[in-house]
């Protein structure tokens, strides 16, 4: 049994990225468990064969002893760390939870997550395995400092690039991209004189999408058959909203709010805008290029520009207002060059296919603790590929 401990299957990258990784496994047949510890609604469609277990922890949770016995004597190696003191009952009751039956590996999504499973499965007879989703260089955590000590105690921790390891000295950080999986439904732009660019993502500070409203305010008037679509929620949207009545964009700039069904966006959009402030290896990029969508993206991360080749499956620019208009208006005007830049970002579903990442999170399984190599320096770091072949 392979177990992925997730605080939440609500939409966002993290979820999505293991849906679709606990999907590609399910489907081969292996054992495979999600485990929520703060419940929800599950925002993604799960292969029938995942295991689904929701834990609840949102209110204290109960704990044997032995558990609680067992947590406490690691956060005592840390008694700098306050912070695994204080969560140490919740750290009991998911052991108690993962003592229940042998497993072969325990995969905790995100710091938070990542710190728990592994204080929690310390002397249980399992892998147990942090997966960061983030770049750790460019977001704050409130669990920065657990994690710098606590990681190092795991047999691995996944990265997204291999320039995120150095944020934890000590672990043994492996890195695994996220995977592209094939387009689901119809393509339909190109149908009448309406033309879209489409963003997508929470309505928060890092998503940049102040940038990308002001950026679409210098060309707007002079492609009037264009409009902007940003599709997510947030605490951003009333001041995007503001922003968006200051620039006279009312009905060329519109905030439909969240969608499930990210394809059928996709499906209608003439060209994808990532304008984040940072990114760790965006899903929403992934998924527009395998739509067959023409990318403009901003310097946001080096996954940016492993992902996007630019002038050959799209565009990568810095990260200011001018630039980034220039970029959008370049391939707004130029319905052949956007074309060929869609017809190359399909690509993107082998160059980091659903197979190749399982590959590497197979071979990670398959190492054992003491083959397991510890972060090396930054010439040589993390021994899996981004890509492969």
């Amino acid at each position: 049994m392979r177990s992925f401990v997730i605080s939440t299957m609500a939409l966002g990258g993290s979820a999505r990225a293991l849906a679709n990784l606990a999907n590609h496994f399910a489907a081969r047949g292996d054992a495979v468990e999600i485990v929520t510890l703060h419940g929800g609604i599950d925002a993604y469609p799960l292969h029938r064969a995942v295991r689904r277990r929701e834990l609840d922890f949102r209110a204290s949770p109960r704990c044997s002893a032995e558990s609680l016995h067992s947590v406490v004597a690691t956060a005592a190696r840390f008694p700098q760390v306050m912070q695994l003191a204080a969560d140490a009952q919740t750290c009991a009751a998911l052991r108690d939870v993962l003592a229940e039956e042998p497993r072969e590996a325990v995969v905790g999504i995100g710091d938070a997550t990542s710190v728990r499973v592994i204080m929690a499965t310390r002397d249980l007879p399992v892998r147990a395995i942090g997966w960061e989703q983030t770049d750790p260089h460019a977001y704050g955590s409130a669990w920065h400092a657990a994690r710098r000590c606590v990681y190092p105690l795991a047999d691995a921790l996944v990265v997204l690039m291999p320039e995120h390891a150095e944020a934890f000295p000590g672990a043994r950080c492996v890195a695994i991209p996220n995977a592209a999986v094939p387009f689901e439904g119809d393509r339909a732009r190109g149908t009448g004189d309406r033309r879209v660019v489409v963003g997508l993502g929470r309505l928060t500070w890092e998503k940049g999408f102040d940038i990308l409203i002001e950026a679409f305010a210098r060309i707007a008037a002079r492609n009037p058959e264009w409009t902007l679509e940003i599709h997510g929620e947030g605490g951003q949207r009333a001041a995007l909203q503001v922003l968006i009545a200051r620039r006279g964009l009312e009905g060329r700039v519109l905030l439909p709010g969240t969608t499930r069904d990210t394809w059928s966006v996709l499906a209608r959009a003439d060209l994808f805008a990532l304008a984040s402030y940072a990114e760790g290896f965006p899903n929403a990029l992934l998924e527009a290029m395998a739509a067959g969508v023409a990318p403009v993206v901003v310097s946001c991360g080096p996954a940016v520009a492993s992902i996007v080749r630019d002038g050959v499956d799209g565009l990568r620019v810095p990260r200011d207002v001018e630039s980034l208009a220039a970029a959008m208006e370049r391939l707004m005007l130029d319905d052949d060059e956007r074309a060929q830049l869609a017809s190359r970002a399909v690509e993107v579903v082998e160059r980091f296919s659903i197979e190749k990442v399982a590959a590497q999170w197979d071979a990670l399984f398959d190492t054992e603790q003491e083959e397991t190599i510890p972060c090396p320096p930054p010439a040589a770091r993390c021994p899996l590929p981004l890509e492969v072949g």
